[in-house]
This record gives C-alpha cells, structure tokens and sequence, in this order.
C-alpha cells in the first residue's frame, strides 16, 4: 500500500470515528436529558411502566430504578470519553505516526475504559434483573457478562505493549521504524 493510500484510509478512518463521537453523543445528550428525569421522577416513571400491574412499590424496591438509570448514565458517559480517546488517537497516528508516547498512553486508557464499560455493563445488568424482580408472570431478565469488554481491553495492553516496542525501536534505530 501506498503511503497516499495509507493517508487517504486514515483520514476515511479519522472522519468515521469522528462522525460516530459526533452521533454518540446527539444521542447521549438526549439520553442524559430523559435518564435525568427519570431518575428524578422515578417513582412515577415505576407507576407508569407498570400501572396494569399495581403499585410500584409492590413490583421493586425504590432504589432500583435510579440506580439501574444511574448506572446506564455512567456507562454511556464513560463510552463517550472512550470514543473521543479513540478518535484522539486515529488522529495521533495520523499526523505523526503510531510510535509515540502518547499514543501508547491513550491506549492502556481505552483498555482501563473498556474494563470500566464492562464492570458498569454488569451494574446495568444486576439492577436490571433487580428491577423486574417480583413482577407477576415475568421472569428476571438474567444477570449478565460480556466477555467481550474484558478482550477488548487486553488487546489494547497488548497494542499498547508493541506500540512501547515499536517506539523503543524508532528512538534506537531513527525515523526508519
């Protein structure tokens, strides 16, 4: 591949992920707006889902619903810095090439985020289950856990770790990495 094939894939690159930053978070800012007043009303947000079921009270603990909203919240506020650390680092390599410090910090950051998406995915989970206990004719939705968050972040220590090499490499050998 050419290096103006190369320039061209990474700016194609550069523009995808910028563009989905930029529709991540349209999205969350709507999201943030009716998580927040849910979480305020939350009582009558319970009393509205399940009005053909009783009283909120009968179906689930008071605590549930805010912080099954609250955990999505932060899990859709740490995926939204996670995305601009990844478009922060296609632009990095972009513009001066992958062997930097920086770079090798902003990946071992995506990897901490993707363990953190992970854990917050299993609050989502949990207070979900919790949620829905106790409804007549409804089973708890199960707990969950995604393997993949916990692979993704391992393959971001790993880029990182060959990142490190690689830069080790361009400051013993020169520019010629």
């Amino acid at each position: 591949m050419s290096q103006a094939e190369n320039q061209n894939l990474f700016r194609l690159t550069a523009a995808v992920v910028k563009a989905s930053v930029a529709l991540f978070s349209v999205l969350a800012v709507a999201a943030l707006l009716v998580l927040g007043l849910a979480i305020v009303n939350s009582q009558s947000v319970l009393q509205f889902i399940f009005s053909d079921l009783g009283s909120a009270a009968d179906v689930t603990s008071p605590v549930a619903l805010p912080l099954y909203l609250t955990s999505l919240f932060a899990q859709l506020a740490v995926t939204a810095i996670a995305l601009r650390i990844l478009s922060n680092l296609v632009t990095a390599i972009r513009e001066n090439g992958p062997f930097t410090s920086q770079n090798i910090t902003r990946l071992k950051r995506l990897g901490w985020f993707a363990i953190a998406i992970s854990i917050l995915g299993m609050l989502v989970s949990v207070t979900k289950a919790n949620l829905f206990e106790g409804l007549p004719d409804m089973t708890a939705p199960p707990y969950q856990f995604d393997i993949a968050g916990p692979v993704l972040a391992l393959t971001f220590f790993v880029i990182a770790q060959a990142f490190s090499v690689g830069l080790a490499n361009r400051q013993e050998l020169g520019e010629f990495v």
